[in-house]
């Protein structure tokens, strides 16, 4: 009888990653996020399992997964578009001090995308994103 081998969609990386998943580890279940999000380290782009995984990382309070996921409905990938999701979870990834929420954030009120314009909350914001990076230019 002939050897038949299939080849899985889930990269061996993923077993050890839901592993530790499943021990409490956030930032696994948001690695897997990003990468089913992105198709990266051998993971086949899936945008719905991005979704699941995501979803996962921020109930368990992951601010990278927050921020990510409100990457997704803001763009409208794998999700509806939806913008007040989308500023919803980069407030909560700001509220922790997660640079791309605060970040995405400041844009929302610079641009008034969901939010109505309001370049003093914009620049408090964006400022809050300098001092934790000093490397942004100070011109804010």
């Amino acid at each position: 009888m002939a050897n038949i081998c299939t080849k899985s969609k889930t990269p061996p990386e993923a077993n050890e990653l839901i592993l530790r998943f499943e021990q409490g580890d956030s930032n696994a279940a948001s690695t897997l996020g990003y990468n089913y999000l992105f198709g990266t380290d051998g993971f086949p782009k899936n945008t719905s399992l991005a979704k699941e995984w995501l979803e996962k990382a921020v109930k368990m309070n992951n601010l990278d997964a927050a921020v990510t996921l409100g990457w997704m409905y803001s763009k409208g990938i794998g999700v509806e578009k939806d913008t007040s999701k989308a500023f919803e979870l980069y407030n909560l990834g700001a509220d922790g001090g997660q640079r791309e929420g605060l970040f995405n954030l400041g844009n929302y009120f610079m641009n008034g995308i969901y939010v109505q314009k309001d370049y003093e909350m914009a620049r408090d914001i964006l400022l809050k994103l300098q001092t934790l990076d000093r490397r942004m230019p100070s011109t804010i």
